[in-house]
């Protein structure tokens, strides 16, 4: 986990440093409302259920398309907690719009997540940290798809069969996980 921290801590000053994302800011994708895509019900233009439309314009350029259908989307098959963490683009949009403050969001942002990941870690129950644009909550009859720029939170709890429950870390309880993987955890001991 430690390795984990130093690296998000790396690539978050990388991304703060990097020129090659300047002028790319865009004010309306940083505070969306939520979005969830039940695949069951969005259907696309053939008639097939497989298929998440993706509304960002930077996922429409023909270019990407292959590319980011397979590498932007992390897939999760077992019970666990996903923090959402900022990619570069939305690092450097906080920095033109929080000159002064930026820095000190993006430490609160790495607090209160490591605090509930170490306290996650010391109760066995899994998490990662996802900058991914989808994330793919695999399920036993239907996936659910989210777009993590468009979620109102920052962590995400997954059982499998369930629909992820979306909170803010900075409201992070471990006894509300506990309860919430408290079946998972017990069925893994049997």
């Amino acid at each position: 986990m430690k390795n984990t921290f130093y690296l998000l801590i790396a690539l978050f000053i990388f991304s703060c440093n990097n020129p090659a994302s300047e002028g790319k800011i865009n004010d309306d994708n940083l505070v969306v409302d939520s979005s969830v895509i039940d695949i069951e019900n969005d259907q696309n233009s053939n008639g097939n259920n497989d298929t998440v439309h993706v509304i960002d314009d930077y996922f429409n350029d023909p270019i990407v398309k292959s590319y980011t259908s397979n590498s932007d989307t992390l897939v999760v098959s077992e019970n666990c907690v996903i923090f959402l963490w900022p990619d570069s683009i939305e690092v450097e949009e906080m920095k033109a719009k929080y000159p002064d403050g930026y820095a000190e969001i993006l430490d609160d942002m790495i607090y209160y997540a490591s605090d509930a990941a170490i306290a996650l870690d010391t109760e066995g129950i899994k998490n990662f940290f996802c900058d991914k644009s989808t994330i793919q909550f695999k399920g036993d009859k239907k996936d659910i798809f989210i777009k993590r720029k468009k979620t109102n939170g920052n962590m995400i709890l997954f059982k499998f069969g369930e629909k992820p429950v979306i909170m803010n870390a900075i409201d992070f309880e471990i006894e509300f996980c506990r309860n919430f993987f408290a079946a998972t955890i017990t069925d893994s001991i049997k």
